[in-house]
């Protein structure tokens, strides 16, 4: 009989516990469960549904601003060149295009011509050339309306014909902005200056600078084509040596000076741009002051 009544007592707590695993059980599952949530903590609920939806969506709505609005094109140039096959890179600060629809990297083409789709902003595009060599980097100030403008942070590149064109328009990237005739190949100033007097400090040698307006072809340069002389003894040779070329800036050493003296440098139409111009047949006079010798 006491045997009976302890299995009894026994059986009667393990059900007692089985049944309030079962009912914390059942409290857990149903406060985790969204239904249940909406009506508990409504606001927390709306906000863990809304980040479901926007994982579900591919965060749709966080990533409009960055689709693109419009398309910008222009013509490239690397020293005077048209910059063939040059490679772009678009970033917009510390803002991440990664995954969006603006773009991202474009190619020059054959006229040096690109496009990229874009939106309002300041993006900066890195350049390098065919072979990966950094060229530098210039940068589009792009309003939602009006003129797109561009500020170049290298010397050697130069950006024209920026244009902005509609998400949807194609545009014609087949015109050729180097055949415009107001880029003639000319010598745009010079160290010594035309009509120039030097200080007796020249003697018995300076260093000329010549300037053009387009990268120079350096195969051109030679004491061939730059030649001097001394006005009043012409027989007197000068030297000429240590020349340099630096896409459009051409350094060279003339020596044999004497104070007191005119002098005429003498360039001549063999010196050729690296588009192939030739250059006009040009002339450099300038003076000494006396005192020296």
């Amino acid at each position: 009989m006491n045997a009976s009544i302890v299995k009894t007592f026994f059986a009667f707590r393990l059900l007692t516990y089985i049944s309030w695993v079962l009912t914390i059980a059942f409290v857990s599952n149903c406060y985790f469960n969204p239904a249940i949530q909406s009506i508990i903590n409504p606001l927390e609920s709306k906000s863990s549904s809304a980040g479901v939806l926007a994982l579900l969506g591919g965060g749709a709505n966080t990533s409009s601003s960055n689709i693109a609005t419009l398309q910008v094109g222009g013509q490239l140039k690397s020293d005077g060149l048209n910059l063939v096959n040059g490679n772009l890179t678009v970033s917009y600060g510390s803002s991440s295009v990664r995954g969006v629809s603006v773009s991202t990297s474009t190619t020059t083409n054959s006229v040096g011509r690109f496009i990229l789709s874009l939106k309002p902003g300041t993006p900066k595009i890195s350049v390098t050339d065919a072979n990966g060599n950094d060229l530098g980097s210039f940068e589009l100030n792009v309003p939602a309306e009006g003129d797109i403008t561009e500020k170049s942070n290298s010397s050697s590149l130069t950006i024209s014909s920026l244009k902005r064109y509609t998400i949807e328009e194609t545009p014609d990237l087949t015109n050729d902005d180097s055949s415009d005739s107001s880029v003639a190949f000319s010598l745009s100033s010079s160290t010594p200056a035309s009509g120039e007097e030097l200080t007796a400090a020249a003697v018995p040698s300076t260093t000329v600078t010549l300037n053009f307006s387009q990268s120079v072809d350096s195969s051109t340069i030679s004491a061939s084509t730059i030649q001097a002389i001394n006005v009043t003894v012409p027989k007197m040779t000068l030297t000429l040596g240590s020349f340099s070329t630096n896409g459009t800036v051409v350094t060279f050493q003339l020596g044999n000076l004497l104070g007191g003296s005119p002098f005429l440098i003498s360039l001549s139409s063999s010196i050729k741009s690296k588009s192939g111009s030739s250059l006009p047949v040009t002339t450099i006079p300038f003076t000494i002051a006396g005192g020296g010798g």
